[in-house]
């Protein structure tokens, strides 16, 4: 005879569903409404705001020493970085007598990157384990809302949008093909497959499957790619020593750095773009936006960068003349040139170097070369992306990184996992 479980929902974790769901769909040009009308300047400004009460609400809820100390701990390893590049910007700016519209973009950019970074902290240092389930069930949400709009606008039809195989389902894409929320829950898919059985959001959970199918649907082919490389990276060296590991850790950092570099090189010459059209793949108009600017980089050493916020509000002022048929498309889609170009040729090396080599150091210093290891594993998932997209652009896909690396750095702990697990088939 089976007992009737009580099941409870924390007030904790429902508030942050609730604003963390209600932010996600601010994400969403579906739900966004046009740019510059009240319903855009809502989601746009209201977000943010509302993510960070809910920061202060976990703030107040969790004084011990000990949280208080990894919340202000991590809060600088994310935010320090972004503020000295704001601050080289400055430099930059003074010199070049930039003009005033590319410096409030620079400005605005790092306030809401590092509002992301606070609030992700936060919210992590609050939720602990419960982040992973939250965070899927608030995507999963959201993504069953845009289903829904898509069945209500277009009827029957739309079923053909949930096999992304078909041709037809491309009719569909803005309701299924959710960009940054597609790549948290590849992230949030890549945590469960690395740790998921040490947390309280097993394979078996619906919510696993359900995000898997969910993923799938929005087709993002560079997160699923993203996925695949990182977690066969992990298989093939997690169970490796120790000192293994730490080694693996450096050299992953080392070589991955050579690799953004020679890659860089590869955009900025225009080598990259004719070895792919000679090989017949549809670079998807993303050659006429890498060409035009191009115009403002050189790969040498000399090459200081324009400042952060150059290349979006550089697209305010693209023409037909400039980017053709791509003039709508108001992103690079590949994070390194754009960081290249804004950073200039040493401080990108400095950028992919904090990323790659110094912060796993920290993270393995404080907390061990395990966790350190992970972290790195989530760091390689979202540099794959940025190859092809705009996710270091990304508000939300951020304060996910930063919301993972702060649990796994603070509160993952697989001897409590064992724990959960006995105490689970204990009570079945």
């Amino acid at each position: 005879m089976y007992k009737m479980t009580e099941i409870r929902i924390k007030k904790r974790n429902l508030f942050t569903y609730v604003l963390m769901t209600t932010s996600f769909i601010g994400s969403c040009s579906i739900f966004q409404g046009n740019v510059g009308s009240l319903q855009w300047i809502l989601f746009y400004y209201g977000c943010p705001l509302l993510l960070t009460l809910l920061s202060i609400y976990h703030i107040s809820l969790n004084k011990d020493v000990t949280t208080r100390r990894n919340r202000i701990f991590f809060i600088r390893l994310f935010c320090v970085p972004r503020a000295l590049m704001l601050f080289y910007s400055c430099i930059l700016w003074c010199v070049s007598s930039t003009a005033i519209p590319y410096i409030s973009r620079g400005v605005s950019n790092t306030l809401f990157q590092c509002a992301a970074y606070f609030c992700g902290v936060c919210i992590a240092c609050g939720e602990k384990d419960d982040i992973l389930e939250v965070t899927l069930a608030s995507v999963v949400t959201v993504f069953g809302l845009a289903y829904f709009c898509g069945f209500i606008q277009n009827g029957a039809s739309f079923l053909y949008a949930f096999n992304p195989l078909d041709s037809t389902a491309d009719n569909f894409r803005k309701y299924t093909e959710l960009h940054e929320l597609a790549y948290i829950v590849g992230l949030c898919i890549l945590i469960n497959s690395i740790v998921g059985k040490y947390t309280s959001l097993k394979r078996e959970h619906a919510l696993f499957w359900i995000s898997v199918m969910v993923f799938i649907i929005a087709w993002k082919r560079i997160g699923i790619f993203a996925v695949v490389v990182t977690y066969l990276y992990f298989v093939l060296f997690s169970r490796s020593k120790k000192n293994s590991k730490s080694f693996f850790v450096k050299t992953t950092g080392i070589i991955g750095t050579i690799i953004c570099i020679a890659y860089v090189s590869l955009i900025v010459s225009g080598v990259f773009v004719t070895r792919l059209q000679s090989a017949g793949i549809d670079l998807m108009g993303r050659d006429i936006i890498y060409t035009y600017f191009r115009q403002f980089v050189s790969f040498s050493f000399d090459f200081m960068g324009k400042g952060m916020g150059f290349v979006s509000r550089q697209f305010d002022y693209t023409t037909r003349a400039d980017l053709y048929n791509m003039v709508s498309i108001k992103a690079l889609h590949n994070d390194f040139f754009k960081m290249y170009i804004e950073l200039g040729f040493i401080g990108f090396i400095v950028w992919v170097f904090w990323w790659l080599i110094k912060m796993p150091q920290i993270i393995q210093k404080r907390y061990g070369i395990k966790k350190a290891f992970i972290c790195l594993l989530f760091v390689l998932y979202a540099f794959v992306l940025y190859t092809t997209d705009n996710a270091e652009s990304y508000t939300y896909f951020q304060m996910l990184l930063s919301i993972f690396i702060t649990h796994i750095s603070c509160f993952y702990n697989e001897q409590k996992g064992e724990n959960f697990k006995r105490y689970s088939r204990k009570n079945r």
